[in-house]
């Protein structure tokens, strides 16, 4: 859609806007209502492959950690004090499914929030756990959207075929999304060149990662890309990189607005200095799925 438009001489954000960009700015001055188009909070570091160009940094993490239930909770629970409702929320790793205990995390997430304020749950996963009952009951329960990428035998590790059919047959929805190539975000490179904070700003304007809204230690991320990098101890998170969750205020509801929609105090993120940025802006292209 955004090529037919740009054929015909428009320009996105003068000419023509996504719907998530301006909905909250709608509900909050119509309804007094924050509404946020999606949210992913990671549950596990651990994922089920070890991908050599994961542009998320999980194989480089020294001392992955399954994050418990009581911090999934509190993370949550302090979110939803700024925010009505959440179109989409996302379980994600690394694998969410190698979470050991995965169930009783949906369970809990499902039962809270669905679907009063999460209107769709989403699972992001690699295909290679195998679902069990208690699983696909839960998914169908809460009507659970399940998302995972084809590696195209790279991996050898995949249960595609046979959790394609287990989601045919008990009608849960999915997206099987199949790649011809990655793209690099530059790892381990210090820069990727681009030294004036004019130019920062403007990549960081056209980079689709800072529509990757995700939360961690109370805080909300534009892009989940800089908090893990900040994992691995290749890029230390700013003040300015996210917005404080914990310091709760009616008052400040417009600011958090402003920041999911992208707004910030320098206009761009620190690790916007190292990153190849999101397919829109990135050309080095790489072999998908290739293992450590």
């Amino acid at each position: 859609v955004y090529d037919k438009l740009k054929a015909f001489g428009l320009v996105r954000h003068k000419n023509f806007y996504h719907i998530d960009e301006v909905s909250s700015i709608y509900m909050m001055y119509k309804y007094g209502k924050v509404y946020v188009s999606d949210l992913t909070i990671c549950i596990t570091q651990f994922c089920t492959l070890k991908c050599k160009h994961c542009n998320s940094f999980y194989p480089k993490i020294k001392n992955p950690r399954n994050f418990d239930l009581a911090f999934i909770q509190k993370e949550l629970e302090t979110y939803f004090r700024w925010v009505d409702e959440v179109n989409i929320l996302g379980l994600v790793g690394g694998d969410a499914m190698s979470h050991p205990r995965f169930n009783e995390i949906l369970k809990w997430v499902g039962d809270t929030y669905y679907p009063h304020k999460a209107k769709h749950l989403e699972i992001y996963s690699n295909a290679v756990v195998k679902l069990s009952k208690e699983t696909l009951e839960l998914f169908k329960k809460f009507n659970i959207f399940y998302r995972f990428t084809d590696y195209s035998g790279a991996s050898g590790k995949q249960n595609i075929e046979e959790i394609t059919n287990l989601l045919n047959i008990n009608g849960i929805r999915y997206d099987h999304v199949k790649f011809t190539n990655w793209y690099d975000c530059g790892y381990p490179q210090m820069t990727n060149g681009i030294t004036s904070e004019e130019n920062l700003i403007h990549f960081f304007e056209l980079c689709d990662r800072k529509t990757c809204h995700t939360i961690f230690g109370n805080q909300l991320f534009f892009c989940g890309n800089c908090l893990n990098a900040d994992w691995i101890d290749y890029c230390k998170i700013q003040k300015t990189d996210y917005f404080d969750l914990a310091k709760y205020s009616e008052s400040r509801k417009k600011e958090f607005i402003e920041y999911n929609l992208g707004y910030n105090e320098k206009g761009y993120m620190e690790y916007c200095k190292m990153c190849n940025g999101s397919i829109n802006v990135n050309t080095h292209k790489i072999e998908v799925g290739s293992q450590i």
